[in-house]
Parts: C-alpha cells; sequence; structure tokens
C-alpha cells in the first residue's frame, strides 16, 4: 500500500477509535446516539473501500440495522431518507465541533 492510501487508512483508523470511545461514555437514551452510530458504521464502511475486510462490513450492517430499529416507526419514509442522506454524509468532523453539542437539527427546527 503506498503511502497516501496507508495515512488515508490510518485516518480512517482515528475515526473509528475516536467515535467508539465517544459511544462508549454515551448513555442509551441520549438524542445523538443514532448519529454516532450512523458515523461509525460509516467510518467501517470506509475502512472495509481499503481493506475489504468481512468484519467491516458485517459492522456497518449491524450499525446501520441498530439505527433503523431505532427510528420511530410513525416517521414518514420521506424523513428516513432524509435522516439516513445525513447520516450518510456525516463525517468525524461533525461529530467534534468546537462546542461541546453533538446536536443535529432536523428539517425545521433551527
Amino acid at each position: 500500500m503506498d503511502l497516501t492510501l496507508q495515512r488515508k487508512l490510518d485516518k480512517v483508523n482515528d475515526e473509528i477509535e475516536t467515535i467508539a470511545r465517544v459511544l462508549s461514555r454515551t448513555s442509551d437514551d441520549d438524542p445523538n446516539l443514532s448519529l454516532l452510530l450512523c458515523c461509525l458504521a460509516n467510518a467501517h464502511d470506509k475502512r472495509f473501500d481499503f481493506l475489504e475486510e468481512p468484519d467491516d462490513i458485517e459492522k456497518v450492517i449491524e450499525y446501520r440495522s441498530i439505527v433503523l430499529t431505532m427510528t420511530p416507526d410513525d416517521l414518514i419514509v420521506g424523513m428516513r431518507l432524509y435522516i439516513y442522506r445525513v447520516y450518510k454524509a456525516c463525517t468525524l468532523r461533525d461529530l467534534l465541533p468546537s462546542s461541546t453539542s453533538l446536536y443535529l437539527p432536523l428539517p425545521g427546527n433551527p
């Protein structure tokens, strides 16, 4: 693996470790739990692109499945699609803003 790819992989590994640390200190009723789980799934998805390890894709499926079960059934399909797109676009930078809040507003909520 060339140096550029190794740096990218190292960055993804750091992202996974950081999100996992944040998750370990996050309560089950935290409103940002699903966002964190989805970002962790996305990080494993990125690492799968590099290494093609089955463990990573299994974690992607596991974490995204948990997020889907956390999504209330009474939400309309469009809202679920919006949430998925926001989560899919998540980056570590979104998780660690300069403020301590990890709140992600939904459409229509400032």
